[in-house]
């Protein structure tokens, strides 16, 4: 596991505290960063919570939003392989008097300011991580301002606080399949996830609109809130990325019956879950592969077919292979 040897390093942390911190030996840690073992489930949620990031990311899965392991820690504290935690994204909606303020990362923060003033036409998006499970779809003309102020300023009050992405996951998998999610959670883990479940008095409906639920917002001052389908979500994401947001967008309920069409020039921001995002993009992403895979095994197919000898049946009823006329 090579990102967790960069990632420990980057954090000042010896093999011996990280051990420490994870109940186990010096040996076990230096036997991970080497590849000649690999962490158990349990080992490997904790550590993802312990750097601030997920387990996919330490896995060295590919992040169909970040070529970067994303952390919450303090950018100053993460090696050059990684990205973290600057400062805040402030924005002001149509007919509010106070912002709406997110935690984002070194690359986010350096992304929005170079979008913003790369933008040569007012049908541009912006799509902005966070550091608290939220991915924005900002529609820049028709917020009345966006502010970025590095962590040298005050917390703003109204912004979420930040989370490791796996305690998303984690918080998903304790109501949607508790069996499940305690075999693969340590006892520090769910401890966690238990105690944030009583401060903020969630039961399942309400862990579920904190995980899943997008919020839309609109020049009149009014919003929508509902559990879109992931996949309209990652699409969007997509238009954006190359500025091709229809006129009308399409973002349909996730439980299916219900599709939801809005005009692009009366929203302001989708706030959606960025776990969400996330896992719809590594889908597609497995599925183009899948799909690139089966291109090539046909390709190979059909140039072994070419390459093989022609066959021939004879007048005896037999076969041979089939030759050029002499010349």
């Amino acid at each position: 596991m090579k990102r967790l040897r960069e990632l420990r390093g980057g954090l000042g942390y010896t093999q011996e505290q990280l051990a420490k911190m994870l109940n186990t030996t010096q040996q076990t840690v230096a036997r991970w960063e080497t590849g000649k073992a690999e962490p158990s489930l349990q080992a490997l949620r904790d550590l993802a919570m312990i750097f601030g990031t997920s387990a996919d990311e330490l896995l060295g899965s590919r992040n169909p939003l970040s070529e970067e392991v994303t952390t919450t820690w303090h950018t100053l504290f993460v090696d050059k392989e990684s990205d973290g935690y600057w400062g805040h994204v402030g924005l002001q909606m149509p007919g509010k008097k106070r912002g709406k303020w997110y935690p984002i990362s070194q690359g986010a923060a350096n992304a929005v300011g170079m979008n913003l003033g790369a933008f040569e036409s007012g049908d541009a998006w912006l799509v902005i991580p966070t550091l608290a499970n939220r991915m924005l779809a900002a529609n820049p003309t028709n917020l009345k301002s966006i502010k970025l102020m590095d962590e040298a300023h005050a917390e703003p009050k109204t912004a979420p606080e930040m989370f490791p992405l796996e305690f998303y996951k984690a918080l998903d998998d304790y109501f949607t399949d508790n069996n499940k999610f305690r075999e693969s959670a340590s006892p520090t883990l769910l401890s966690i996830v238990e105690d944030e479940i009583t401060r903020r008095g969630l039961d399942e409906q309400t862990a579920l609109e904190f995980t899943h639920y997008s919020t839309l917002y609109f020049m009149d001052g009014s919003r929508r809130r509902y559990w879109i389908d992931e996949n309209d979500l990652w699409s969007l994401v997509l238009l954006i990325d190359m500025e091709q947001v229809p006129p009308i967008i399409n973002l349909d309920d996730s439980g299916g019956g219900v599709s939801h069409f809005y005009p692009r020039d009366k929203i302001a921001l989708i706030d959606m879950p960025l776990l969400q995002v996330k896992d719809a993009a590594e889908k597609q992403a497995a599925q183009d592969k899948r799909l690139l895979e089966d291109l090539e095994q046909a390709g190979a197919a059909r140039a072994a077919s070419a390459r093989a000898p022609h066959v021939r049946t004879s007048k005896s009823g037999g076969t041979s292979p089939s030759r050029e006329p002499s010349k």
